[in-house]
């Protein structure tokens, strides 16, 4: 399995609809590149995800949601990887650090620490 970009996040999530292990990747350059881990294959791969270092991923099983140096939270569908939602996390002075979600609540909490 090959990747652009150094990882710089990354997370493993059991995809229930078709029992597979799936894997997420952020990285240096703003990519986010999802993984099916049974076969290895890429599944997709934006190469602009975030316009700096993606420094942050969650994941359920519809949902991705990001953060990184640009400021940015966006929250992804896992279907067919097109950003949903999306919004500038000021007025921090740093990059988002942290980013989770929760799946029954979709309450999302981004940590940002200047």
């Amino acid at each position: 399995m090959s990747h652009p970009g150094e990882v710089l996040c990354l997370k493993i999530f059991w995809e229930r609809l078709r029992g597979h292990a799936r894997l997420v990747t952020g990285t240096n350059n703003g990519a986010l590149s999802y993984y099916d881990l049974h076969t290895g294959e890429r599944l997709k791969h934006i190469k602009n995800a975030h316009r700096g270092k993606l420094t942050c991923i969650d994941v359920d099983t519809h949902y991705i949601v990001t953060g990184g140096t640009d400021h940015l939270v966006n929250v992804w569908s896992t279907v067919c990887c097109v950003v949903l939602l999306s919004f500038l996390a000021l007025p921090f002075r740093s990059f988002i650090h942290y980013a989770s979600l929760r799946a029954r609540a979709r309450v999302f909490f981004f940590l940002s620490v200047t």
